[in-house]
């Protein structure tokens, strides 16, 4: 392939199109050091590291880049994209570019090349059919002598490749190039940032020459020697020699003799000054301006104090979309073909923050954002076998739109439906193939025949030792799904019974949803009570949920139980309902109870109220 990009390639007329003649500018940075600064600096894309802004910035990105996936999508409509992980650029990007290198080595070359010289250029080798991607080479496409050309014999951009002396190399078609560019004002070729740049490096260097001028002269306090007559020569000699030799390394501070009526007047200054710290914290804050990084993260402490996750979150959304659509969209132009397109996924760095990714995983998955297996996926733990792990879930309180009407007409029907019915009632006239009474013969009363009376509705008669409660529930719970004795419940249930069954368990959730939410917002309060004492903290919380627990069985059991009888069907038995309720209870105090708990062993004291009112901010909404 590189024989081919060689042959004729070599003996074409071109044109530069970078606006510089001979000699180019690689040979006359490797003779000058780069471009010189009125500050008297010379900087090119290889000294500008040197600078502890510039090296921290493009180390960030390169770094950021280097641990980050990429992931080829399809496009299967104008609505939905899937992540095809079988695609045969997804190992070329996210495993092995080529041969000789890994993808966290390339991508970190890649970067550092688009964050110093404003060009990342990668040679493509394909298959032989040339329909696929083999490799993607960096190794010849060095920046310092990578240059695109325009042929004046037919009128294409190829790129000119040089090699360290100077010679041609290759010359590489336009479509077999990876070319990644910074800002650019012809669409053709990148402005280098550090050049950009290079008079705030350049003033950075120079503050930090002089800084260090300072301690390599010596003493911190300075200032001149006086004589009452003239000076020997002899004299001058050994004060000369004397002096000197007491500036020397390890021999400054000490005593100094003085001779013949000498005397030193001294003079000082503020040595922050001379180290230019200021100045030189001005200019840090320029290169962050340019690399459109906080300056946060190149550890400048006096730049602000934005707690950590803000700090990522603003890396994720704006600095990395700053430089990553770049990549994104030279990848897409060269390597895919549509309905594919790369993407690059960040989500990687969110995994240090548990408690604002769990928080987020939370509501993404109540609202049926994500599956099980896909935040699994992000949280870096293998997937579950289970297919139900797959399943996107929704708010039972909620009812689709298509389903409104049918919502309407079930409400109206469970009002004027028979006593029978367990959702509750009068004793009119049933609909037709509804029983107006007892399943298997039981009438109105208890399930003896007494006219002891009945509960307003069968779903609040609790389950009795001698199960005639349990008895005179199944039997009107049939008679509401439609059976006509115990034995029918084999028999297949129509869309219209299975509708209105789903539409009262919806109910009946939103009914447990409410109760939790309204204990929620009590403990919330006694939460914030207990937050002002850190020392009590945790041991009100103990006394609090001790006492708590049984609040919560008593307020859970009846809507709970209604959920039971609902979901699972009438033969549920008591058990079952004590193990869901225990399970609803043990879940809500775990997870209430974890999250104050991680926020009082992550704070100190006295942030401690304010910490435990963002966390109980949502509680009970």
């Amino acid at each position: 392939m590189l024989a081919e990009m060689i042959g004729g390639a070599l003996r074409r007329r071109t044109e530069r199109l970078d606006g510089m003649q001979h000699p180019g500018q690689w040979l006359i940075d490797w003779a000058s050091g780069g471009d010189p600064t009125s500050s008297g600096e010379a900087i090119n894309e290889t000294n500008a590291l040197n600078c502890p802004a510039v090296k921290a910035a493009v180390s960030l990105l390169s770094e950021a880049f280097a641990v980050s996936t990429i992931e080829i999508c399809e496009r299967k409509n104008p609505d939905i994209v899937v992540v095809v992980k079988d695609h045969d650029l997804d190992p070329v990007l996210n495993r092995q570019p080529n041969p000789e290198t890994n993808c966290n080595t390339w991508w970190d070359a890649m970067q550092n090349h688009h964050g110093t010289w404003g060009n990342a250029y990668a040679f493509i080798q394909r298959n032989i059919r040339g329909t696929k991607v083999a490799a993607l080479w960096n190794r010849r496409a060095n920046p310092e002598r990578t240059r695109p050309v325009r042929s004046k014999d037919d009128g294409q951009i190829y790129y000119e490749c040089k090699d360290a002396n100077g010679q041609l190399e290759a010359m590489v078609p336009a479509a077999d190039m990876l070319h990644v560019r910074y800002l650019t004002l012809d669409g053709i070729l990148g402005k280098s940032p550090v050049r950009l740049i290079r008079e705030t490096i350049g003033g950075n260097k120079a503050a930090e020459r002089i800084a260090n001028e300072v301690f390599k002269n010596g003493d911190v306090t300075h200032g001149h020697y006086t004589l009452p007559g003239k000076v020997s020569e002899g004299m001058y000699a050994r004060l000369t020699k004397s002096l000197n030799e007491g500036s020397e390394h390890g021999k400054r501070h000490r005593n100094k003799i003085l001779e013949e009526g000498m005397k030193f007047e001294g003079t000082s200054y503020n040595l922050s000054e001379m180290q230019l710290i200021d100045a030189r914290q001005y200019l840090d804050l320029i290169v962050a301006m340019a690399y459109n990084v906080d300056a946060q993260l190149l550890q400048m402490r006096a730049a602000g104090t934005l707690p950590l996750p803000d700090l990522l979150r603003k890396f994720i959304t704006i600095t990395l979309p700053f430089w990553g659509h770049r990549w994104e969209a030279e990848i897409n132009a060269k390597l895919l073909q549509p309905p594919y397109f790369a993407r690059w996924n960040f989500s990687a760095f969110l995994r240090n923050d548990r408690l604002a990714q769990s928080q987020e995983h939370r509501t993404n998955f109540s609202t049926g954002k994500q599956s099980i297996n896909e935040m699994r996926h992000e949280r870096g733990d293998n997937r579950l076998d289970d297919p139900n792990a797959d399943e996107h879930y929704v708010p039972m309180n909620m009812v689709p739109l298509s389903l409104a009407n049918e919502f309407a007409k079930a409400t109206i029907a469970r009002a004027k439906a028979p006593t029978s019915n367990p959702i509750g009632g009068d004793n009119r006239e049933a609909p037709p193939g509804m029983p107006s009474g007892g399943g298997d013969g039981v009438q109105p009363g208890d399930a003896n025949g007494q006219d002891g009376g009945r509960p307003e509705s069968p779903l609040d008669a609790k389950p009795q030792a001698n199960g005639g409660a349990s008895q005179q529930l199944s039997a009107d719970t049939s008679a509401a799904c439609g059976f006509t004795t115990s034995a029918d419940i084999s028999r297949e249930i129509s869309p219209e019974t299975q509708i209105g069954s789903q539409l009262a368990l919806i109910e009946a959730e939103a009914v447990v949803a409410a109760t939790l939410a309204r204990l929620e917002r009590v403990e919330a309060n006694e939460a914030l009570r207990a937050a002002k004492d850190p020392k009590t903290f945790l041991a009100r919380l103990d006394t609090f949920y001790g006492k708590h627990v049984e609040t919560l069985r008593e307020a859970l059991e009846r809507p709970v139980r209604t959920v039971v009888l609902l979901r699972d069907g009438p033969l549920a038995g008591g058990a079952t309902t004590d193990i869901e309720v225990d399970n609803t209870i043990n879940e809500h105090v775990a997870d209430k109870r974890a999250a104050l708990l991680q926020v009082s062993g992550e704070c100190k004291a006295s942030e401690l109220p304010a910490r435990v009112a963002e966390v109980v901010r949502e509680w009970g909404t």
